[in-house]
C-alpha cells in the first residue's frame, strides 16, 4: 500500500516555467505571497484603501501654486532680488553661494540643512547646467502662472484655449473679450508669439502677441499681464544682452510688476536694464533712468529719484533741444521729482522756465501746458511757505491765463476749466486772508 500511495503535489507549489532557467524564491517572500493571496488579507487591503481614499476627499485640496510650486522656487519667485537671498530660510542679502549651482545661503548650516532635507541635492546640477538665471525665471514664471490660473479657475471651468482649443491650465489676461473668452494655455501662446517672431516685420510687431490680446486687441493687464511678461522673460532670459526679443521682455515684465504694484520686485529689473542699456543702447538710456526714477519715487527714495531726473533732463536737453517734446516731459518729471524731494525753490525755478517753453512749443490751450501752469501756481502758493502779495498775485495771474485759454482754446473737456476756476478761487481766497492779516497788524 505504501508503495502505491503516490503523494500529492503541495498546495503552495507552483509550476516552474516551460521556457527560461528555473528561479530562486525565498521562503519569507513565498510565505509573503501566501498571505497576499488570502482572501482576507485583499479584502482588509481593499478596506484600507478605500478608508484612505475617503480621507483624501475629505481633506482639503490644497492651492494650485501649493500643488506644483516646492518652497524653494516659492522663496526664489517672491524674492525681489533672488540672487541674494539664501533659498533655505528666505533670509535677504545671504552672502554664502553654493560651489556648485550659486544658490545663495546664509552660510553653511543653512547649506546643509537645505541639502539633506530642502531638496538641493536633487536639483543643484540641475541649476547649474541651465544657470542660476534661467532657474530663477523658471520659479517665477510658475508662481505667476499658478496664481493667474487660480484667480479664473471658476470662469476657466467650461472655457477652451483660443490657440489650440482645449481646456486645463488656462487664464486670461483682458477686459475686451466677452465672459468665457479670451483664455489661452502660456504654452499655445509663447508658441504662437515664437511663429510671429519668425516673420518680416516692424519689432514692435514681432512681440506684440506678449502685449496684447489676439482676440480684442486690449492690452494684457493684471495677474494674466504679469503671468504673460514672466513667461515672455523666462524664454528670453538667456539670449544675448543685445537681442531685441530679450530687451522687450525685460522692459514689458518692468512695466508688468511696476502696474501691479509690485516696485520691490520691479527696481532690480529695472536696474538690469539700465546696466545693459548704458553699455549697448546708450540712446534709450534716459527712458530707462525715467522709468528707474518712477520705481525710486514709488519707494520713496526721492533723493535717487531726483538724481536721476536731473540727468534724465540734462541728457535730452543736450541731444534733443529744450523745446523737443521729450526734453518738456522729462523737466516736468524734474519738477515733480522736486516737489516729492521738498525742493520747493528749485522747484519754482524750474517750473518759471518751463511753463512758457511749453506755450511756445505746445500751445496755450494744451493739456500738458495747463497742467504745468496750474502746478506752477500751486508751488508758488503751497501751503506751509511765507508767501508775498507779488507771489500771491502772480499766482492767480497765471491761473487766470490758463483759464481763460482752456475757455478760447476749447479744452476736450469742461473738467480742466472747473479744476482751473477751483484754485483760482482758492487763490482768491488766500490774497484776501493775507490782505486782512496785513490790515489787522495796521491796527494794532
Amino acid at each position: 500500500m505504501c508503495a502505491e500511495t503516490k503523494k500529492k503535489p503541495s498546495k503552495t507549489a507552483k509550476p516552474s516555467s516551460p521556457a527560461g532557467p528555473a528561479k530562486t524564491h525565498d521562503t519569507t517572500g513565498a510565505k509573503s505571497d501566501a498571505r497576499q493571496s488570502s482572501p482576507r488579507c485583499v479584502t482588509a487591503d481593499v478596506t484600507a484603501q478605500a478608508q484612505a481614499a475617503q480621507a483624501a476627499r475629505a481633506a482639503p485640496r490644497p492651492s494650485v501654486a501649493a500643488r506644483r510650486v516646492d518652497v524653494t522656487d516659492l522663496i526664489l519667485a517672491r524674492a525681489p532680488r533672488p540672487r541674494t537671498i539664501c533659498a533655505a530660510c528666505g533670509a535677504p542679502e545671504a552672502k554664502a553661494h553654493c560651489g556648485n549651482c550659486r544658490l545663495a545661503y546664509c552660510g553653511a548650516r543653512c547649506q546643509r540643512r537645505h541639502w539633506k532635507s530642502g531638496g538641493h541635492r536633487d536639483r543643484c546640477d540641475d541649476v547649474r547646467r541651465i544657470g542660476l538665471d534661467q532657474y530663477v525665471a523658471n520659479a517665477q514664471a510658475n508662481a505667476a502662472r499658478e496664481r493667474a490660473v487660480a484667480t479664473y479657475v471658476a470662469e476657466a471651468a467650461t472655457a477652451a484655449c483660443g490657440f489650440c482649443g482645449k481646456g486645463g491650465q488656462l487664464l486670461r489676461a483682458c477686459d475686451g473679450c466677452e465672459a468665457g473668452a479670451g483664455f489661452f494655455h502660456l504654452e499655445c501662446l509663447a508658441a504662437y508669439a515664437a511663429t510671429v517672431a519668425a516673420r518680416d516685420g516692424a519689432r514692435s510687431e514681432r512681440f506684440q502677441p506678449w502685449f496684447a490680446c489676439r482676440a480684442c486687441g486690449d492690452d494684457f493687464r493684471g495677474v494674466g499681464r504679469l503671468a504673460v511678461a514672466r513667461e515672455a522673460w523666462r524664454v528670453y532670459n538667456g539670449l544675448h544682452p543685445t537681442d531685441l526679443h530679450r530687451v522687450f521682455a525685460m522692459n514689458n515684465l518692468g512695466d508688468a510688476l511696476g502696474a501691479m504694484g509690485l516696485h520691490r520686485e520691479c527696481l532690480p529689473v529695472r536696474e538690469d536694464e539700465l546696466a545693459v542699456g548704458r553699455v549697448h543702447f546708450p540712446n534709450h538710456t534716459p527712458q530707462i533712468e525715467a522709468n528707474l526714477a518712477r520705481c525710486h519715487t514709488q519707494l520713496g527714495n526721492y533723493a535717487e529719484a531726483l538724481r536721476l531726473r536731473r540727468s534724465v533732463v540734462a541728457a535730452l536737453q543736450k541731444r534733443e533741444g529744450p523745446l523737443s517734446r521729450m526734453s518738456l516731459e522729462a523737466a516736468r518729471g524734474l519738477a515733480n521729482a522736486l516737489g516729492d524731494a521738498a525742493e520747493t525753490e528749485e522747484q519754482r525755478a524750474v517750473l518759471r522756465q518751463l511753463w512758457p517753453r511749453m506755450r511756445r512749443a505746445l500751445g496755450d490751450a494744451h493739456a500738458t501746458t495747463l497742467s504745468c501752469g496750474a502746478k506752477l501756481a500751486h508751488a508758488l502758493v503751497e501751503k506751509g511757505h511765507a508767501c508775498s502779495d507779488s507771489v500771491i498775485a502772480e499766482a492767480e495771474d497765471i491761473l487766470w491765463e490758463c483759464l481763460e485759454a482752456a475757455r478760447d482754446g476749447g479744452a476736450d473737456d469742461d473738467v480742466t476749466a472747473d479744476a482751473l476756476e477751483k484754485s483760482l478761487e482758492e487763490t482768491r481766497r488766500l490774497y484776501l486772508a493775507e490782505e486782512a492779516d496785513d490790515d489787522g497788524d495796521k491796527f494794532t
